[in-house]
């Protein structure tokens, strides 16, 4: 028997209600479907054969995906469905959109897995899939109805868009509003203080406890903060704002550090989101330049950063110091020189003991 928890409309889960697979939904009650789009490096898409046992089986489609198990988060889903029907392990997904078709009770969560894996390793699951393709955009745009399982995924990657033709070809869907982020520039006399240094306390990432013990003791004093990343008044995640960090006796200042994501908001970008709205506040404060200490290999690079040093920590260990320039801005008011490569693994970075 496979349960799964319970959503309303705008996949806010029901609490206290399970669902049971093969039975109809009460009205207004929705289960969660995550699909994951694979796009290798090259550029071409991976489609999977559904296995002839299955409800239309034979035809392809261009995602690996399914219904979320109870207890699963969106992200933990898509992961899990991904690895059982290609065999492609993804250290990271990014969330496209989420939309909901009220006749079949359920919402789609849509996730983008970019991947240089080799192309033969593809691994085919029993009952389920019995043969993929890879193929380029124009081949994907040019596949009849009758072969191609949904259109779905089109609604999401833009270069597929031009292939939505009418009305019908989006479905039965609308769409379903993703969090609603908000970054604030904290001092101890903002309300929400309290509440974030007990969040970092008990969060995942054990530097978490020194970030709470700094908040409470008031460390950051004038132009420094602490940023909080809160999606309709949760933490999402946090970061710091700082003169020094835990590299000492160097002049570099001032720093982003102690940044940590949530576990339900990774592979989302929000590392580099909370990364540009503090550099964006040292711009404002007379800043130029941003640097961060962390051990982490080929991250940052793809934030824009570079490795100008490197330290001894006071606990032994190794650590690169990286600078960026702090992004100008350009007439229209976007972000020039800002960082739009493919999104790091957003793991806890331990920029000081922990």
């Amino acid at each position: 028997m496979e349960l799964w928890d319970a959503y309303d409309r705008n996949l806010e889960k029901i609490d206290g209600m399970t669902l049971i697979r093969g039975e109809k939904s009460p009205e207004g009650v929705y289960h969660l479907v995550c699909d994951v789009i694979v796009r290798h490096t090259d550029g071409e898409y991976l489609l999977m054969q559904r296995d002839s046992r299955k409800h239309y089986g034979g035809m392809w489609e261009a995602t690996a995906g399914g219904s979320a198990l109870r207890g699963e988060s969106p992200m933990e889903c898509a992961r899990r469905e991904l690895l059982e029907e290609t065999g492609i392990h993804a250290e990271w997904l990014e969330e496209l959109g989420r939309v909901r078709a009220d006749g079949r009770n359920t919402v789609y969560c849509e996730f983008l897995c970019i991947t240089d894996c080799k192309k033969d390793s593809i691994v085919l699951q029993e009952g389920e899939t019995s043969d993929y393709r890879w193929v380029t955009r124009d081949e994907l745009l040019s596949m009849k109805r009758d072969e191609l399982v949904t259109q779905r995924m089109q609604m999401f990657i833009d270069e597929l868009k031009s292939g939505i033709r009418s009305d019908a070809d989006r479905g039965p869907y609308e769409p379903v509003s993703k969090e609603k982020m908000e970054f604030k520039k904290l001092t101890s006399s903002d309300t929400e203080w309290n509440a974030l240094a007990d969040y970092a306390e008990n969060c995942s990432w054990g530097a978490g406890k020194t970030l709470a013990e700094e908040m409470r003791q008031k460390h950051f004093t004038g132009w420094e903060r602490v940023i909080l990343a809160e999606d309709q008044g949760r933490v999402a995640g946090y970061c710091t704002v700082s003169g020094t960090d835990c590299i000492p006796d160097v002049s570099y200042t001032p720093y982003i550090g102690m940044l940590f994501v949530g576990e339900e908001y990774r592979g989302k970008r929000l590392s580099q989101r909370m990364i540009d709205f503090a550099s964006e506040y040292l711009k404002e404060v007379g800043f130029s330049e941003v640097y961060l200490v962390s051990d982490h290999e080929n991250l940052y690079e793809k934030y824009g950063f570079q490795v100008i040093d490197e330290k001894m920590a006071p606990w032994g260990r190794m650590q690169k110091i990286y600078r960026r320039a702090v992004p100008e801005k350009d007439p229209a008011g976007k972000d020039a020189g800002g960082c739009f490569g493919k999104p790091g693994h957003e793991e806890p970075v331990s920029f000081r003991k922990a």
